[in-house]
């Protein structure tokens, strides 16, 4: 379901955000998340590091394209 999802990284991001605990996000499982948030305690805010690597593959596109 969650692969054909428009939204899938914001889904994702807001679960990792607001670190919610119960169901399916993102396409990810409660033990996928706790183990992502593990590995980059570092990170903010998921939902600004997804927007900056949409504008850097979308830059990188355009760079191929040119």
């Amino acid at each position: 379901m969650c692969q054909r999802c428009p939204v899938v990284a914001e889904c994702l991001a807001d679960a990792l955000d607001n670190r919610t605990e119960y169901g399916v996000w993102g396409g990810m499982t409660e033990r996928e998340r706790r183990a992502l948030l593990r590995r980059r305690p570092d990170v903010k805010s998921w939902a600004t590091l997804f927007k900056m690597a949409r504008a850097d593959e979308a830059a990188a596109g355009i760079r191929r394209a040119s």
